[in-house]
């Protein structure tokens, strides 16, 4: 969630261009920190940037789908909204990105969800990159993946005074970032990888039936096993490696066993 690496921006217009600020150069500020200068980069291209140039490095990108999320945008401008006037206004854009990255010998799967932020004030602009949400694992791990973002978008929490001292604005700003991605949350269930787990699940169970296949778990340990369909429940003894079926509850006699679930 977010990169401390991304600096804040600031937009080139005729003021810095004649005080010798032009794009990629670093406007100081009274308080010590610094601007980048650069045009506007909105969320969709700033995703797809970021993949190719920050988590691409020593190794080949493929994209496999990337969109816009203009609904996201929209509720987080209308949360913002009535924080504009007359002399500022913000402006965001969203937008996802799935892709495959073969890195070391090994295929990762990838999600990148990038929101940039525009700030008008005063003939003025300043943006930030302060939504980037980011998951990557080996592939076939994309659910625990974005389990954890999940998780973790879920359970955020920021302290209102310092975020609206941030933003030099008022109002209910915790409850704004809560709202905000409790959203991206949804959002992020509906990406590529979650509607490829699903086609390639049906696959799955097509291929299972057919093979007179059953897939128990173990729920201690997240293992799938191939079992021979057709039993109520299933066990795996310890040490072994395909589990066996019963058609009663009763735990087995004699043999320490392990009793896993029945997952679809």
């Amino acid at each position: 969630m977010s990169d401390p690496n991304i600096p804040p921006f600031i937009v080139p217009n005729q003021m810095l261009l004649m005080t010798g600020f032009g794009e990629g150069t670093w406007h100081p500020l009274a308080d010590g920190s610094r601007l980048l200068v650069r045009s506007y980069v909105p969320g969709p291209a700033f995703a797809r940037e970021y993949v190719s140039t920050s988590l691409g490095r020593g190794g080949a990108v493929e994209i496999l789908d990337e969109r816009e999320r203009p609904e996201l945008a929209q509720s987080i401008q209308s949360a913002f909204g009535r924080l504009d006037n007359a002399y500022f206004n913000t402006t965001f854009t969203f937008g996802e990105v799935s892709f495959r990255l073969a890195r070391s010998g090994q295929n990762l799967a990838g999600y990148c969800l990038a929101g940039s932020e525009l700030h008008h004030a005063m003939g003025t602009g300043i943006w930030f990159v302060r939504h980037l949400y980011v998951t990557l694992a080996p592939e076939g791990k994309t659910a625990l993946a974005s389990a954890v973002m999940d998780r973790m978008l879920k359970s955020y929490e920021v302290n209102p005074q310092w975020f609206a001292s941030q933003l030099r604005l008022t109002g209910n700003v915790s409850r704004i970032v809560s709202e905000t991605h409790g959203y991206i949350s949804r959002v992020q269930s509906e990406s590529y990888w979650n509607r490829q787990r699903m086609l390639d699940r049906t696959s799955q169970r097509f291929s299972d039936y057919i093979r007179g296949i059953q897939r128990p778990q173990d729920p201690n340990t997240g293992e799938v096993y191939e079992a021979v369909a057709g039993s109520n429940y299933y066990w795996r003894a310890a040490g072994a490696d395909r589990p066996f079926g019963t058609e009663t509850s009763d735990v087995p006699r004699y043999i320490d066993v392990t009793p896993l679930l029945r997952i679809d």
